[in-house]
């Protein structure tokens, strides 16, 4: 029986890979096909190999194998190789696009180079590995657009959606510092850029690397110890619209702070995220994002301040039009007074865990008559303490589904 009319999204365990590799020529209109719990027995290579030959249509192909924590009783039940299929000329299969693959081992270039000369119209690759890339990924894949290769984690669920098309090469890549001295610079067209298990040892050649990335918009650094990328190099990106630091190391808040002071006036940022900061340097650096009036969407987490920081900010700042405060101080009724004031606020989160200080019930009440003209705001509180219980009812009924109360225990 053939199954013309499947196209596929299916995931599957280890057992069921002999039975779907024997049976691929049933489904010759699969499109999308996402293995996991695949066993490391089997030989990942042949395996990617069968798939994309045996299933012309296919566009997307994921290949998980079984966590190391992952332990399976049937000591008898072993994958068979799939090697053999290596030894055979296969053709191309000139509609894959997607090709995500996770590794337990170092990469065999020379196999995983053979895999890719089947794929010539690859857009997007993600390898989860223990080593560095090859750069002739880049002669093998000529259209690469998004490049994930990072084996610490795994960030293809923020991959940006297929709408920078406005140039050829690579505009999103994800990847270690140390991975960057193989990528060719000639890509300097990269619009998103994720660096992770940033070090000061490799510093020099981020730096080197973030210099030929002029037309860069969104970059995330995870982590980022430097005074020197945000002092040196963040005031020559120019396009930079969006900046995540998923720690907010001291030195990197010095420099932070001379990005924001000394170039507020040629700035284009719209959207920064601060994770994991501590108070003195998110005081000072709030105290230097006033003076930057193009941010627009602001997450802070955890937010270590006092209040009276956070109103400040707040109060210059009126362009704000998403802000998330997590782990923030609990909020007063001035504090939301001054919240109603931001014409231009459509989404407020505020998280207050550990905070025993009662978050203000009419606070919220102000917020929320100020916002009722407005059918895009969207509200979203937790916090331990609230003085008074009957205003959540209150926004509960004007704002319906938008708004969101927990009182954590």
């Amino acid at each position: 029986m053939i199954y013309q009319n499947f196209t596929g999204g299916l995931w599957l365990s280890r057992r069921h890979i002999v039975m779907l590799t024997e049976r691929l020529p049933m489904f010759p209109g699969i499109r999308d096909l996402r293995l996991e719990y695949v066993d490391n027995g089997y030989d990942v290579y042949s395996l990617v190999t069968r798939c994309i030959t045996q299933c012309p249509l296919l566009e997307c192909l994921w290949i998980i194998p079984t966590p190391a924590t992952f332990f399976i009783d049937n000591d008898h039940d072993i994958p068979p190789s799939l090697s053999s299929t290596s030894q055979h000329h296969h053709h191309a299969n000139v509609n894959m696009s997607f090709l995500r693959l996770r590794l337990d081992d170092e990469v065999d270039h020379s196999r995983l180079a053979s895999v890719l000369r089947l794929c010539p119209n690859l857009t997007r690759l993600s390898i989860t590995t223990y080593s560095n890339p090859d750069n002739t990924i880049f002669d093998l894949c000529p259209r690469l657009q998004y490049l994930e290769w990072n084996p610490r984690t795994e960030y293809f669920m923020l991959w940006p959606k297929e709408t920078h098309h406005q140039h050829e090469g690579l505009q999103y890549l994800a990847t270690t510092d140390t991975a960057l001295a193989t990528i060719p610079h000639n890509h300097n067209m990269i619009q998103a850029l994720t660096i992770v298990d940033m070090s000061y040892d490799n510093e020099p050649e981020t730096i080197r690397f973030l210099d030929t990335c002029r037309h860069v918009k969104e970059i995330m650094f995870d982590p980022l110890e430097s005074i020197d990328i945000p002092r040196q190099v963040l005031p020559a990106l120019s396009y930079l619209s969006r900046l995540n630091l998923s720690i907010l190391d001291p030195d990197t808040a010095d420099g932070l702070v001379d990005y924001f002071k000394n170039h507020a006036t040629h700035i284009t940022l719209e959207t920064l995220e601060l994770n994991l900061p501590i108070q003195h340097s998110l005081t000072q650096v709030l105290e230097a994002m006033t003076l930057v009036t193009t941010l627009k969407h602001v997450e802070i987490s955890p937010a270590c301040v006092d209040e009276e920081s956070l109103q400040t900010y707040i109060m210059h700042a009126p362009q704000l039009e998403h802000l998330c405060i997590d782990h923030g101080p609990s909020i007063s009724l001035e504090t939301f007074k001054i919240l109603g004031e931001l014409s231009h606020l459509c989404v407020l989160s505020i998280a207050s865990y550990y905070n025993t200080e009662q978050v203000s019930g009419a606070g919220i009440k102000t917020l929320v008559d100020k916002k009722l003209s407005n059918q895009d705001f969207s509200l979203s509180i937790a916090c331990k303490k609230i003085d008074d219980a009957s205003y959540v009812k209150y926004a509960q009924s004007k704002l319906g589904e938008r708004f969101s109360f927990i009182i954590l225990d």
